[in-house]
């Protein structure tokens, strides 16, 4: 699979300072007993509908409930990010990172409104997890570590991360938003269908016959 490199403008690097400014923002605002910041950034069916909070499948992505949160997410996005705008250009990365995370962001939000759940999402992670599957696609037998500890091929990892949210959003009942992991990884497979005519499915049951 070859893909040109086109121009890089070191995008996910301004979206990782963005995240750490809104981030100790909202945090100094809080304990100055301001405003929780959170509140206008996250996405929420009852301020989205009755409230009009239109602005919030964006802007949900750059709100994080805590330092680990946070993190995490950034750790993924440089991790990821770096590569894959290397690979796929500036503005087709941007523009994929978005496009998912605001259609998990709808999504989700939209399955939550229809079961009466009244959540508010924030995080980046919808748009993180389609990283993840783009970083499968393009580079499907490069090493990542599972943990930290455990060698794993990334299209392994695709399939451990959706059978713990999977399991988590049916069993569990913790405050993460797994419904919202689960449609950034489906509309980045929509995404790779749609826009790059590339079959995902494909190359991850045939991943050790694709160079790294």
């Amino acid at each position: 699979m070859n893909l040109e490199t086109k121009k890089n403008y070191n995008l996910s690097f301004l979206i990782i300072i963005i995240n750490i400014i809104v981030f100790f923002l909202s945090l100094i605002l809080y304990n100055m007993e301001i405003i929780r910041l959170n509140l206008y950034l996250g996405l929420n069916p009852t301020l989205f509908v009755e409230y009009k909070h239109y602005w919030t499948p964006i802007t949900y992505m750059f709100a994080h409930g805590n330092i680990s949160h946070l993190f995490f997410n950034m750790f993924a996005l440089f991790i990821f990010g770096h590569s894959l705008e290397q690979k796929m250009g500036s503005i087709p990365f941007i523009t994929y990172y978005f496009v998912t995370g605001v259609l998990a962001g709808l999504f989700s939000l939209l399955l939550y409104w229809f079961f009466h759940i009244n959540v508010l999402l924030i995080g980046a992670s919808g748009a993180i997890y389609a990283l993840l599957f783009a970083y499968a696609v393009f580079y499907p037998n490069r090493k990542l570590y599972f943990w930290g500890i455990v060698p794993i091929s990334p299209p392994v990892l695709i399939l451990i991360y959706t059978a713990i949210d999977l399991y988590s959003q049916i069993f569990g009942s913790t405050n993460i938003a797994h419904l919202t992991h689960l449609s950034g990884l489906l509309f980045a497979y929509l995404f790779f269908r749609l826009v790059y005519k590339i079959n995902p499915l494909f190359i991850f049951m045939n991943y050790k016959k694709f160079t790294k």
